[in-house]
């Protein structure tokens, strides 16, 4: 199961997780960030890097309200940060979880205890060897999946969770559900792992069951814990561990890491053979498990949290302390870990030097290794394109390089005469058709008013309104030339755009066409009179002809009648 993933809707390329994480378990593919989990530790450090809060945390909270609701019997392992967190509550937290449903809640530490007596005997080794602690999860996945060389140094014993757990198996019953509150994210892969824990919630998950069951702290009584551990309580400080420790006729020099950058550096001088006879207590957070990355945006700062365990340690009375053996017949401590290591395929030089060109980077000046992409280097990133991890747009040198590119050749080769101005009605930018239309080069016209080429009238009136003047005509160099005008108001920068469209020959077309027009109207004018006359003589002729004919007929027929009659 991922822990961790984002949501596609918001992802927004900024490339704050990639750069955020250690290991480079990120890729970005279709625009979109993508946990590769054969390289995820869960060190949660792109989660607090994410500015658009689009990340997703697998939660197993509906599994624990379903354990409770079904009345099997839930056990809680409480981290000690948790008192550390709910300000001047923590003491109620019992209380809270008993109130859901839970049926016990003992303090992790109780499974330290046990893992402490066998940390404790490595003290006394002397054998020009290096120990780092297996308490922290995520530095056991970075150690498992990056860094297999270093694995015979972490020392072969189960976290304390995973003691615990075991523990309150043999204590409750194998039946019931053990399930760890804690800071940690990577405690949810640790807890995939181990078959004793039925589920994992973080401090986070816990404010948020608390919140839908309508729990109020401040409103419940202390409940003393089933079990736990005084001495154990500074385990989720840096150096907490140690702590316990009885230094006596030691070995070997104790040194507390905290911080997943700080663990890897140690981790590879380990691998190179720097460091003999040194036992490093690692936890990758910063400021340990009180700088969990499950904690919760809204918790007070890491100072706070310190003081309220220190607090808590010294108020609380002892439910039991340790004893001489501890615990440490009852359970199985042993822990083999495994090679999880997940290489990434080394490009040739010719092929880095190909990616490297595709983003315009042809020598070693070029490379600017600027990390806006998430990588250190352009190699890294261009290695990273290579194994599909990465994409060739990523590169922001390049795009910017590339936009602007875009942005000159359409300045330089419109049509369009172009200025810039600014608030002072002063020429800051001038294209070449400007220039051909001006008479004037670019470096000459910089810095000139703009009233020396045309009517500042119009720029002041868009300063003043802050709105764009779009379409207007002017005449110029005495009338002989027609523009159409259009200033643009630049918020961001301040400035004026101004566009000037030249008319000028269009507008001779269009007089030339309208005159054609006209011309071919009084043509046809004269075809119509001409045609009217011709109609009118016609019409006068046939006129004529047609008296003529009806006088004609009316003597014709006059004279056929007299000789009619004169036969009758």
């Amino acid at each position: 199961m991922g822990v961790i993933s984002f949501s596609e809707a918001n992802c927004k390329n900024c490339y704050a997780c990639v750069r955020a994480c250690p290991v480079q378990s990120i890729k970005i593919k279709n625009e979109q960030a993508i946990i590769m989990e054969e390289r995820c530790i869960a060190c949660g450090l792109c989660l607090k890097a994410c500015p658009k809060n689009v990340k997703k945390i697998e939660t197993e909270l509906e599994k624990v309200k379903q354990f409770i609701k079904s009345g099997q019997s839930v056990v809680v392992s409480l981290a000690p940060t948790a008192f550390g967190v709910f300000k001047n509550q923590g003491h109620k937290l019992v209380a809270a979880l008993k109130k859901l449903g839970v049926s016990h809640v003992e303090e992790t530490v109780v499974g330290a205890e046990v893992v402490t007596q066998v940390y404790e005997t490595y003290q006394h080794f002397h054998l020009d060897k290096c120990y780092i602690t297996s308490c922290c999860a995520s530095v056991n996945l970075l150690i498992e999946k990056h860094y297999p060389k270093v694995i015979p140094h972490l020392i072969p014993v189960i976290t304390p969770l995973m003691a615990h757990a075991r523990m309150l198996k043999l204590k409750y019953g194998q039946d019931v559900k053990v399930v760890f509150v804690g800071p940690c994210l990577a405690k949810k892969i640790e807890g995939e792992e181990e078959e004793s824990i039925s589920a994992v919630l973080t401090i986070q998950e816990l404010k948020q069951w608390f919140n839908e069951a309508g729990i109020k702290l401040n409103e419940l009584e202390e409940v003393p814990l089933d079990d736990g551990l005084v001495s154990q309580r500074t385990y989720p400080m840096v150096g907490g561990m140690s702590k316990c420790f009885n230094e006596k006729d030691k070995k070997i020099e104790i040194v507390s890491v905290d911080g997943i950058r700080d663990c890897i550096e140690v981790i590879e001088g380990i691998e190179r053979g720097e460091f003999k006879n040194i036992f490093f207590e690692m936890s990758a957070c910063h400021h340990s498990c009180l700088g969990g990355p499950a904690i919760g945006e809204e918790c007070e700062n890491i100072f706070n949290r310190k003081m309220r365990i220190k607090d808590y340690a010294r108020q609380t009375q002892p439910l039991h302390e340790m004893s001489e053996g501890g615990r440490l017949p009852l359970i199985n401590l042993n822990r083999v870990f495994k090679n999880q290591y997940s290489p990434i395929i080394q490009p040739s030089e010719k092929e880095i030097e190909l990616i490297l060109n595709n983003i315009g980077k042809y020598s070693a000046m070029d490379e600017l290794n600027c990390g806006s992409c998430g990588y250190p280097t352009c190699r890294q990133k261009a290695i990273a394109v290579y194994n599909h991890m990465a994409e060739p747009t990523m590169c922001l040198p390049y795009m910017k390089h590339k936009a602007e590119t875009y942005s000159h050749v359409i300045f330089d080769v419109t049509p369009s005469i172009i200025l810039v101005v600014d608030k002072s009605l002063t020429i800051i930018d001038f294209n070449p058709a400007a220039e051909r239309f001006f008479e004037v080069k670019k470096d000459q016209a910089i810095d000139l008013p703009v009233s020396i080429f045309l009517d500042e009238a119009p720029f002041s009136s868009v300063i003043e309104s802050k709105s764009d003047l779009l379409g207007h005509r002017l005449s110029l160099n005495e009338n002989k030339t027609i523009v159409i005008q259009s200033i643009i108001w630049i918020e961001q920068q301040e400035v004026m755009l101004c566009i000037l469209h030249d008319m000028t020959s269009e507008m001779a077309h269009e007089l030339k066409m309208q005159h054609l027009k006209i011309n071919a109207i009084d043509m046809a004018q004269q075809v119509i009179n001409k045609q009217m006359i011709v109609a009118q003589e016609i019409a006068s002729l046939l006129g004529e002809t047609t008296a003529e004919t009806k006088v004609t007929l009316t003597r014709l027929k006059r004279l056929i009648q007299e000789d009619e009659g004169g036969l009758l």
